[in-house]
């Protein structure tokens, strides 16, 4: 009798990561599909750019062991410090 046991493969996917800078953000280009790059400096910190060439500033946080996205805004309306800070202060609330 041949016994078979289920393998559970679990993928990590590598996320590109950058320094995010007001000039790597401006030089960011958009694509067929919409892509994310994350920050070096706040690792669940990104930027997220659509075809259209909308950038938006987003957060990835867990809460109760959810992932959850928070969309922080639109860049150039917000700098990319502006967006940093607002991360930093939203992960501080979701800690406590």
């Amino acid at each position: 009798m041949v016994t078979h046991h289920s393998t559970r493969l679990f993928v990590t996917h590598v996320l590109p990561k950058s320094m995010l800078t007001d000039v790597s953000i401006r030089n960011l280009k958009p694509k067929k599909a919409r892509f994310e790059i994350w920050d070096e400096k706040l690792p669940s910190f990104g930027v997220r750019v659509n075809p259209t060439g909308t950038k938006t500033f987003v957060l990835l946080y867990r809460l109760n062991r959810h992932l959850k996205r928070y969309t922080i805004g639109r860049y150039p309306i917000l700098t990319v410090r502006e967006a940093r800070l607002e991360a930093q202060r939203i992960l501080r609330d979701v800690a406590h």
